[in-house]
């Protein structure tokens, strides 16, 4: 039953807001920047992306953006980016496209992605926790 009340209280601490958010911008900016000391405060230790590659921790992503052999040169936003903000924690979910080399392959303009990225605020700066980007391409239509 309390879990219910929880539910129902929820609600009027939700605000949604149709813009990006300033730290979503500057991790997208340090990503294809390569800039590991960005990320490495942007990112929570516990971090984890999921992706059509493989699921990640923030290790693997700091170790893979350093080396080169994940190089994302540009993430465009593709329409409207929506974020749920829950006092200290906030959800996000749009539609990128990417440019740029995943283990010396192209993987350019293959497919968008929708994403979704949960984000919290520690110790006054806002972090992220997890991102699942789940690709969907563009078919012929059927006949």
């Amino acid at each position: 039953m309390s879990s219910q009340m929880g539910a129902q209280a929820a609600p009027s601490l939700r605000r949604a807001v149709h813009s990006e958010p300033v730290w979503e911008h500057e991790w997208v900016k340090a990503i294809t920047e390569r800039d590991i000391t960005t990320l490495d405060h942007i990112l929570a230790e516990s971090f984890t992306i999921t992706t059509p590659f493989g699921v990640f921790t923030k290790r693997w992503c700091l170790e893979h953006l350093r080396s080169g052999v994940l190089n994302l040169e540009s993430i465009s936003r593709d329409g409207e980016t929506m974020l749920h903000s829950y006092g200290d924690e906030s959800v996000v979910h749009g539609t990128v496209s990417v440019q740029g080399v995943y283990r010396g392959r192209d993987i350019s303009g293959q497919c968008w992605y929708q994403y979704t990225g949960a984000y919290t605020k520690w110790l006054g700066s806002w972090q992220a926790i997890n991102c699942q980007a789940l690709p969907f391409c563009q078919v012929p239509p059927i006949l």
